[in-house]
This record gives C-alpha cells, sequence and structure tokens, in this order.
C-alpha cells in the first residue's frame, strides 16, 4: 500500500518549463524504457573498500536484478552507502525501498542519497520519462561473511598409532597420506585419504631394517631414501627398489631445486660434498667441498622462488657430523652464466638461535617454521614462526588471526607440508623429550579457499 501511495503522488503533473526562441519551442523525447545500465558505490574513507563494488545487472526478467559477484571485503560496511545509477534513458524518477518489507523506508534517488543496503534484498523502482512503464530491481550486495585472514586449525586424528619412541615421517603422495614409523628394527606404514581414518600399519621389507624414516625425501609422485652407498626409490611407499651410488656415501636427501634432486654426500676422504642428479638419472657429486659446520641431519630445507624471481633453496639448523647443533642458515641459489652458489645468512644475522628439528613451509607467500630444539634440547616455546623475507627474521604469528589448538603439543621434527592445491598446511607426528606423536593437525587461511 506505501509503495502505492508514492507512485500515485509521484504521478503528478510535473511542470516542464518551456524555452521560446522566434516562436519555436523544444520538445522534449519521452521513452517507455529506462534501463539501469550501471551501478557504483561512491569512494567513503569511512567505510573502505565500497568503491571496490563490481555489479552485474540482469533486465531480462521481469523483475531486474543488481549484484556484485566478486563479494566486498569482510567487514565492509554497507550500511551507509552512496550508490551511483547510470541509463539507457534519463528516468522520470527513481525510488529505493530499504529494509524490512513491513516497515520499509522510501528513498526517491537524487544522487546524494545515503541507502541502507545491510538488509537486503534492496528494492529499487525506475519509472520511465513516458511515466508509464515502469521497472523494478532487487539488489544484492554481497560482502564476505568469513574473515579471509583467519587462520582456521582443527586435529583430524589425535593418534594415528602407538609411537613408542619412533622416529616418525608423515608426507602426501598424490591423493592418500603417507605415515612412516622406524624404531630401528623395521619401518611400517600407515596410509590414509582423509587424515582422519588410516589403514592398518604394514611392515615395508624393502627397506633398510635401520631404517632413519625422517631421511626420505617425497619429490612429486617419487620417495627417496638414502642409505650410505645405495638410494632407494618407491611410488607407493610399500614398495622400494635400490640402485648403487658410486664414489661416495650419501649421508642424507635435501630437496628438488631447478630440476635435480639434491641430497649431501660423504667422500671417502670424509669431506662433506652435495650431490645431485636429474630425476631418471643416477647421483654425482657437485660444487665444492662442504665447510664442517654444513649440517648433515635434523634440518629443515626449501626450495623457493624469491622476489626477484631468483630460483633459491634454504637450510636452517640442524646437526653437523660431530653432532653440533647449529644456528646456520645457508642458502643456495642458482644464477645463469654463474652457477650455484651457497651463503651462510647466519653470519649476518648472528642473534639467529641454534635449533634443530624444525619445520618450514612456504604457504601464502610467507614462510611458517613449526617447532625445534634448542642447543640445550629445550623444545621452543614458539609453536610457529613467520617470515616474510625470506627467513632472515622470524616473527610470531598474530594470534588474533592465527592460532594452533590447545590441544597441539609443543614439539620437534613434525611432519609439515602444504596438500597439492596449496590449500591447507598439514603438521603430523613429531616429538618432544618424552613422547612421540602422532596425531594429524590440519590448518587453512580462509581466503585460500574461497571459490570465486
Amino acid at each position: 500500500m506505501r509503495k502505492n501511495l508514492i507512485y500515485m503522488l509521484l504521478l503528478l503533473p510535473i511542470l516542464l518549463v518551456s524555452c521560446l526562441d522566434d516562436k519555436n519551442e523544444t520538445e522534449v523525447k519521452e521513452y517507455n524504457e529506462a534501463l539501469v545500465t550501471a551501478m557504483t558505490f561512491s569512494k567513503n574513507d569511512s567505510f573502505p573498500g565500497l568503491a571496490e563494488a563490481k555489479f552485474t545487472i540482469i533486465t531480462s526478467t521481469d523483475t531486474g536484478r543488481i549484484y556484485n559477484p566478486d563479494s566486498l571485503r569482510f567487514g565492509t560496511r554497507i550500511d551507509s552507502v552512496i550508490p551511483s545509477l547510470s541509463f539507457n534513458h534519463t528516468p522520470a524518477y527513481t525510488v529505493f525501498y530499504t529494509g524490512a518489507d513491513s516497515t520499509a523506508d522510501t528513498i526517491i534517488y537524487t544522487g546524494a542519497d545515503t541507502i541502507n543496503f545491510s538488509v537486503q534484498p534492496v528494492q529499487l523502482f525506475v519509472m520511465a520519462s513516458d511515466k508509464e512503464t515502469g521497472k523494478y530491481y532487487e539488489i544484492y550486495v554481497n560482502v564476505h561473511t568469513v574473515d579471509p585472514d583467519l587462520y582456521q586449525w582443527e586435529c583430524l586424528n589425535e593418534e594415528v598409532f602407538r609411537a613408542d619412541g619412533a622416529e616418525t615421517k608423515a608426507m602426501m603422495l598424490g591423493d592418500k597420506l603417507l605415515f612412516f614409523a622406524g624404531n630401528g628394527f623395521q619401518t611400517q606404514l600407515y596410509t590414509s585419504a582423509n587424515g582422519a581414518s588410516w589403514s592398518a600399519g604394514q611392515v615395508v621389507n624393502s627397506l633398510p631394517a635401520n631404517c632413519a624414516v625422517r631421511k626420505i625425501l617425497q619429490v612429486e609422485n617419487t620417495l627417496y631414501y638414502p642409505s650410505g652407498d645405495k638410494l632407494y626409490t618407491s611410488t607407493d611407499g610399500l614398495n622400494w627398489q635400490s640402485t648403487d651410488v658410486s664414489g661416495f656415501s650419501l649421508l642424507n636427501m635435501l630437496f628438488l631445486f631447478n630440476d635435480s634432486i639434491w641430497g649431501i654426500a660423504q667422500r671417502p676422504d670424509q669431506q662433506l660434498q652435495l650431490c645431485n642428479m636429474a630425476r631418471g638419472g643416477r647421483m654425482a657429486l657437485t660444487g665444492e667441498v662442504l665447510p664442517s659446520n654444513f649440517p648433515v641431519s635434523d634440518y629443515a630445507a626449501l626450495p623457493f622462488t624469491s622476489a626477484s624471481n631468483r630460483k633459491r633453496a634454504m637450510i636452517v639448523g640442524g646437526f653437523d657430523l660431530q653432532g653440533n647443533s647449529l644456528n646456520t642458515r645457508w642458502n643456495m641459489e642458482y644464477l645463469k652464466g654463474k652457477g650455484y652458489s651457497l651463503a651462510n645468512f647466519s653470519i649476518e644475522q648472528p642473534s639467529f638461535a641454534s635449533l634443530t628439528g624444525a619445520s618450514i613451509v612456504l604457504y601464502n607467500d610467507e614462510f611458517h617454521m613449526f617447532g625445534s630444539v634448542s642447543e640445550d634440547n629445550a623444545l621452543s616455546a614458539d609453536n610457529q614462526l613467520i617470515s616474510i623475507d625470506e627467513g632472515l627474521h622470524w616473527t610470531l604469528p598474530d594470534t588474533t588471526k592465527n592460532q594452533l589448538p590447545e590441544s597441539y603439543r609443543s614439539r620437534q621434527k613434525a611432519s609439515v607440508f602444504v596438500d597439492n592445491d596449496a590449500h591447507y598446511i598439514y603438521i603430523i607426528g613429531g616429538q618432544s623429550r618424552t613422547e612421540s606423536f602422532t596425531d594429524v593437525y590440519r590448518g587453512r587461511l580462509n581466503k585460500l579457499t574461497f571459490v570465486k
């Protein structure tokens, strides 16, 4: 009833001003159509983000529809907005109806009106210049209801199996999660499709009985395990084949870097040297002799592409051959025409404490470090650190946005990796001074899982 009353009032005769010049009268052309062709929001510094809205307009239906397919940022206020409308023909008038149907407010649009879009849909009526035909629109202004910068963490399984002091290593191979446990006498493999339910353990007979499972490296759909003069490979984690390594002993694996698989070798003269191979090839020594303080175990290693689009890799902390805990941060870089170079960044940043057993992943263009122990074997009080400058400096995350669950226990030697779609971080297993963990945690940053 209220709409009809306004409608009737607005249909009162409108005074047309005629300008006469030598008795020639300027005619005002009337149209029987006035369609909305564009809508934008005026910038408002008090309500940031409004001007980012891009609207789609549907006029083919009896009641048109105006909406923004890409939602505005979380927290954007839309309760006091000045919209700007464009039409195919100048209308006689335009009316907004806002609020609930029973308490609708009527606003005659002038171009400077403040509209409340928080109660949706907002109705819009456009009267053509012939004052006989009009069209209704429903307006929906979409705003993200979930904070895109919030991390959501959950525990998928509190205990996959009883570890009883076993060393563990987990990874994602294809669409399946693998979880290895080695106690120095045999290795068992547990598998899962979702991280919550796991298969019973299967004995992996094709690996050495004393397999140190934390040395297993995953490169795409193949696993690699170093063992002295042999390199073991597998595509399912259960069945492994070995190839001989000639001229050196293979101590540990590093990463896939610049299309080669890298490891740490010890030569017959006891010197350390890097080794690498193309996929499908054989391991060979490369580069200079490594210094005595180069890590050989319990380090965190991560290849990445720098902000300057250079291929780099980082090796943090760990133990050297003599069992010393290190504070080193080795940076490997490949420069076209110059080859590979190694630099110890800890020389420039000596305040970086010694640590072992840390895990580092690249997620949301940031480095995330989880867990470690200090030189005196004390667990780090910081379960998570973040670096935005490629590992030079580390800070605590904003705990209002990124907080591990209360059930999460401090640890080192956790298996941390990002899933194939780069949506989730998995933290699986690890150990404290007295306990081995076989729990499964998963976290995500909301904005990385938004579907556009």
